[in-house]
């Protein structure tokens, strides 16, 4: 990460902690003057076939809820901060490697924990 330059990358998950982290990344977003960019990190699709992914009903329901998700946090940050740039990105992958390689040129990362331990 660096501090002069970039977005802040608000990491979220789905579920009542993300509402705190985006305040949070909201804020020093504006204290910095910087983009947002929210990221939902989902997991690897479930069945995996020699020329690709085959995506099962499962992987289908919850790609349709992270982005319903995601879209519906990006258009709560926009209304909070309208003076910001807010992008958004749904990617699939494990959380830490993803969010890491989000990170590189990013002034701040910034995450939450949920119920179950530190989660994006």
């Amino acid at each position: 990460m660096t501090t002069e330059t970039g977005p802040v990358v608000i990491a979220l998950a789905e579920g009542g902690t993300s509402g705190r982290t985006l305040e949070w990344g909201l804020a020093e977003a504006r204290l910095r003057f910087a983009d947002v960019v929210l990221v939902h990190v989902g997991p690897d699709p479930g069945k995996v076939i020699a020329l690709g992914w085959y995506p099962l009903e499962a992987d289908v329901r919850r790609d349709v809820a992270a982005q319903r998700h995601l879209t519906a946090v990006t258009q709560l940050a926009r209304s909070r901060a309208p003076s910001l740039t807010v992008r958004s990105r749904l990617l699939r992958g494990a959380p830490v490697p993803v969010l890491q390689h989000q990170a590189v040129g990013a002034r701040m990362l910034v995450v939450g924990v949920t119920a179950a331990g530190p989660a994006p």
